[in-house]
């Protein structure tokens, strides 16, 4: 509800905690209306300018694609990046003037632009195996890396965060100069206790699925090597 939270924001939660699942239907994972979201959901509301537009449209699913991710035409371009500010200043207004961290997977197509408008953006790369990331419907762009300045990009594997999320994080705050890291310690110690009976979803998936998503997506499997440590 990106353009009324701040006035209705408590009735409209009361009314999404009635409505909205238990659990998430592609990976179970806990929903309810007080836990964080996506923020491409929120765009989505604020207009067209939004990936999840092809998700109700699948037949245009490429020309969302092309419009609201690579933002080909400069006009969807610049609203993306409006909506973007209006929505961050709306946040930054309800939490106060503190790093917020937002998480979209099409943003990594969106390096260019979210730098153009947050020139001192921070990024966090978490890459996972692709036939995982096939299977789970999801895709990652990350042809701009090249244009995130030094010192603010860490990457390093799903494979690798899970089961040392405390020590992953905390080299996270280190790397790229986020503060209080031991103030939020123990609110990360309680979340990921909240997530200790949680089990990923396994894929099996068929040999001549596997061949596909090699042939084409060869260059990013090369990339996505498990264990790769986290650098800067």
């Amino acid at each position: 509800m990106p353009w009324v939270f701040l006035s209705f924001g408590r009735p409209l939660r009361a009314i999404l905690r009635r409505a909205l699942p238990a659990t998430r239907p592609m990976d179970n994972l806990r929903m309810g209306a007080e836990l964080p979201k996506e923020e491409e959901f929120a765009l989505a509301c604020m207009g067209p300018g939004s990936m999840v537009t092809g998700y109700f449209f699948p037949r245009k699913m490429a020309a969302m694609l092309d419009r609201y991710v690579l933002l080909h035409d400069a006009a969807d371009k610049r609203q993306w990046q409006a909506h973007l500010l209006h929505l961050v200043r709306k946040l930054t207004l309800k939490y106060g003037p503190r790093p917020l961290l937002l998480k979209s997977p099409w943003n990594t197509a969106r390096v260019k632009e979210i730098l153009e408008v947050f020139p001192n953006a921070r990024f966090i790369h978490i890459h996972r195996d692709p036939c995982t990331v096939y299977a789970s419907n999801l895709r990652l762009y990350d042809r701009e890396k090249a244009l995130i300045p030094s010192g603010h990009l860490v990457e390093f594997s799903y494979e690798e965060f899970i089961g040392k999320e405390i020590d992953m994080l905390e080299r996270v705050y280190a790397q790229l100069g986020l503060p209080d890291f031991e103030h939020a310690r123990p609110l990360l110690k309680n979340e990921i206790a909240a997530h200790e009976e949680y089990v990923t979803n396994e894929y099996h998936l068929d040999p001549a699925t596997r061949a596909r998503i090699q042939r084409e997506w060869g260059d990013v499997m090369d990339r996505s090597v498990a264990n790769t440590p986290v650098r800067a």
